[in-house]
């Protein structure tokens, strides 16, 4: 009887260890708004001011973390943010086309986890972001494109929100992101006939405001 007894309580042990593991996972769901961006080429030159339009967009993102203190975590994030294009300056014909950034970064989180169930927080990331433009109908100067291709450009974001913790491993919260990334160019492989084969964007910053759920290990 004693063995059973003392090996259920090495069991509990070691469940009480891994429910203290410093470790988490968050996934938040939103809505972004991007600002214009600034159409830098066309395959050729374009006019002077030419800028892209975005409608409002969606943000799906997932964030593992590792807490080093009460106060400060270890983060990598990734996911995706989309929109579509509403008008680009001098387009005679635009159809479904959409901007996609898909991050993967790492960075920090600043929290103050003594206001009793409710935590504020901030930070920021950096890293990679994989900028997709997905076209199935576009006409500018003249020139007919359609297809999806995909630049690796340097991004970062700053965030914060508010968590309120439902119990010791769930908490759901508010987010703001703001995301900033270079320059995308993206090559058609079957345009021909044109000054070059680039179309390239300015850089792209987006706000998203999300809903999030954290669960603590």
């Amino acid at each position: 009887m004693k063995k059973q007894l003392f090996a259920v309580a090495l069991l509990a042990s070691a469940v009480a260890a891994v429910a203290e593991t410093p470790f988490y996972i968050t996934g938040d769901l939103g809505g972004t708004i991007t600002p214009n961006a600034h159409l830098s080429e066309f395959f050729g030159p374009v006019a002077p001011g030419s800028t892209v339009k975005f409608d409002p967009g969606f943000r799906l993102g997932v964030t593992g973390g590792y807490r080093i203190t009460d106060w400060l975590s270890a983060e990598v994030n990734s996911g995706i943010m989309s929109s579509k294009v509403d008008s680009v300056t001098g387009a005679t014909s635009l159809r479904d086309t959409y901007l996609s950034n898909i991050p993967l970064q790492a960075g920090l989180r600043l929290q103050w986890p003594h206001f009793g169930h409710f935590v504020p927080f901030v930070g920021a990331s950096a890293g990679g972001d994989v900028s997709v433009l997905d076209i199935d109908h576009l006409t500018l100067n003249g020139i007919h494109v359609r297809g999806d291709q995909g630049d690796a450009v340097f991004a970062w974001q700053a965030f914060g929100g508010l968590r309120y913790s439902i119990n010791e491993h769930m908490g759901v919260g508010l987010e703001y992101h703001y995301f900033a990334s270079d320059s995308a160019d993206w090559t058609a492989r079957h345009v021909y006939g044109t000054p070059t084969d680039h179309l390239r964007f300015g850089p792209v910053d987006i706000h998203a405001f999300s809903l999030a759920f954290e669960y603590r290990f």
